[in-house]
């Protein structure tokens, strides 16, 4: 019965007092408590308090953004791969489309795109907003995807590689499968910020997102294209991100 009326009280106090004043009190309370704590085990706490904000932060950004990500109008990534695509020519396949908003843009400059997507409702969502007759949506999980009459003279793989535990392999599948000739390709980097490596060392999860087989280096990235036979053509590092274009060795 006690527990019952103290949740009451502690809800009706975060209901009646303003998010700023909670926001203070909470920050006075940790640094007092954290004052007597021995450095390492505080950071440890702070560390997953920082991830836990993380996740808040994404999700309030896509509130925010009315459905779309604020980092997509921030970052320009749509724009950039937009415009390699564009400059590569179709067809074009963009495996993990999500809610297919860079297929919607290549789409606009009359290139034929097929975007792929394992999310059910991501690949709705994508499907509702398409006009284009040269964009189709596909419902379907790339490790488990075949088809011969598709090909593609172009595959993008934006923030999915990190997702493919046999990376390499799965690279050399699909450039055949699909008669790829080029990649357009972006993965989260390791070395975005020192607070990553720290959270290594202290056993805690590093990961942008918990179903990341991994965040790459520089060197792993060109170490796994140059075992896939995929040449380099440029390499941009931004936000934390490698975004590049590479071309099929014959």
């Amino acid at each position: 019965m006690m527990n019952f009326f103290l949740r009451k009280i502690i809800n009706l106090f975060l209901l009646l007092v303003p998010l700023n004043v909670i926001s203070k009190i909470f920050q006075k309370i940790l640094y007092i408590k954290l004052e007597k704590t021995d450095p390492k085990y505080a950071l440890k706490k702070l560390l997953e308090l920082d991830n836990f904000i993380y996740l808040l932060t994404g999700f309030y950004s896509l509130s925010y953004g009315k459905g779309i990500h604020v980092k997509k109008r921030l970052t320009k990534y749509v724009d950039y791969f937009t415009a390699h695509a564009k400059k590569i020519g179709g067809p074009c396949l963009d495996i993990g489309c999500g809610d297919g908003e860079l297929a919607i843009s290549i789409a606009k400059q009359k290139i034929k795109i097929t975007g792929i997507e394992l999310s059910l409702e991501q690949i709705k969502k994508a499907r509702e907003k398409n006009s284009y007759k040269n964009l189709n949506f596909i419902h379907g999980d790339i490790l488990n995807y075949s088809s011969k009459d598709l090909k593609f003279k172009t595959i993008i793989l934006s923030n999915v590689l990190e997702h493919i535990k046999d990376r390499v392999l799965f690279l050399k599948k699909i450039k055949k499968q699909f008669s790829a000739k080029y990649f357009l390709i972006r993965v989260p980097v390791f070395d975005r910020d020192w607070r990553v490596p720290l959270k290594k060392e202290l056993k805690i999860d590093h990961r942008l997102d918990s179903t990341h087989f991994i965040e790459y280096t520089d060197q792993i990235l060109l170490d796994e294209l140059k075992q896939s036979k995929i040449e380099v053509l440029n390499f941009k590092r931004i936000w934390g991100e490698i975004w590049l274009t590479g071309k099929v060795k014959r």
